[in-house]
């Protein structure tokens, strides 16, 4: 039998199918520019204290701000410094396993360091979050690294740490790890139980012994008395630039809650901010470290 040949629409049709395959692929391989995309299931984008309002939300449509990001971010010319930057930011807590059921960790629900690192990509910088388990959505645009324990955190970033311009380390590591995990459940009995603990790898410890010339390192300082004098004696003991602390008995401030109380304290001052939310408070903090690094190339 003669092969029958195609007929024209079929070519036609299998030529908008290849056409759509190579698009689809290009548009996937491609990292859309921050100054022109966001997404829109982010809530409404505040940026320099400005409110840009998103409309017609929906997960699945990027919705296009160019005009008013770049307006944002290039306010002010400090803002300069950090475009293109690489910024490391920490959050949320550690989990130390006891047994296969149970584990030691803390109250972060990663809030801040998740807000710091949403600021700082919206102001153009490349974002690596390194993250303690959180149900919060990571940013877009971010290098996200997932990490469960205190020597996974060391690890992650210890690993990245020398590439970075400036590390900012929000996570409530845990300082002390059991001794010794137990392979099967531990069964309660009718007596008293203790558990041994070893320290932990002191992660802001190292990066302060190997920071770089140029490099800028915050801390986080979470206290509940003497909150200046323990976060300074911190801001010498780490080699840090700055220390953002703040007491958790200070009603709005802590974990949990959208709002935090911090004071900025570096060597030769220190700012109280008054009760914002984490998302102001982010920008605030950023603020301060721009100024900062702008004014040692002065």
């Amino acid at each position: 039998m003669r092969k029958r040949p195609l007929c024209m629409v079929c070519l036609i049709l299998l030529a908008i199918q290849l056409v759509r395959v190579s698009f689809l692929q290009n548009t996937k391989d491609q990292k859309p520019s921050l100054a022109e995309t966001l997404i829109s299931d982010e809530k409404d984008v505040i940026c320099e204290g400005t409110v840009y309002k998103i409309e017609n939300k929906s997960q699945s449509t990027a919705i296009y701000l160019k005009d008013a990001v770049v307006s944002c971010t290039d306010q002010k010319s400090k803002n300069q410094i950090i475009k293109e930057k690489k910024i490391l930011v920490t959050a949320g807590p550690t989990q130390e396993s006891v047994d296969p059921v149970r584990y030691l960790t803390n109250h972060s629900s990663g809030k801040m360091g998740y807000a710091i690192a949403k600021a700082a990509m919206l102001r153009g910088a490349d974002v690596t979050l390194v993250s303690g388990r959180t149900s919060i959505e990571p940013p877009m645009f971010v290098n996200l690294i997932p990490v469960v324990t205190a020597r996974d955190m060391y690890e992650a970033v210890t690993s990245v740490s020398n590439e970075q311009d400036i590390i900012i380390k929000a996570a409530a590591v845990a300082d002390y790890r059991p001794a010794r995990i137990s392979e099967e459940k531990v069964k309660k009995s009718d007596g008293q139980m203790s558990i041994e603990l070893e320290r932990t790898d002191d992660i802001l410890k190292f990066l302060g012994e190997h920071k770089r010339h140029g490099q800028f390192l915050c801390g986080f300082s979470m206290e509940t008395q003497n909150v200046i004098d323990n976060s300074r004696a911190k801001l010498a003991k780490k080699n840090l630039d700055m220390v953002a602390a703040n007491n958790v008995k200070v009603e709005g401030a802590g974990f949990q809650g959208d709002t935090n109380v911090l004071t900025l304290i570096t060597q030769d001052e220190e700012i109280s901010l008054p009760l914002m939310s984490k998302e102001d408070a982010a920008f605030r903090i950023l603020d301060k470290i721009l100024s900062l690094m702008q004014d040692s190339v002065c």
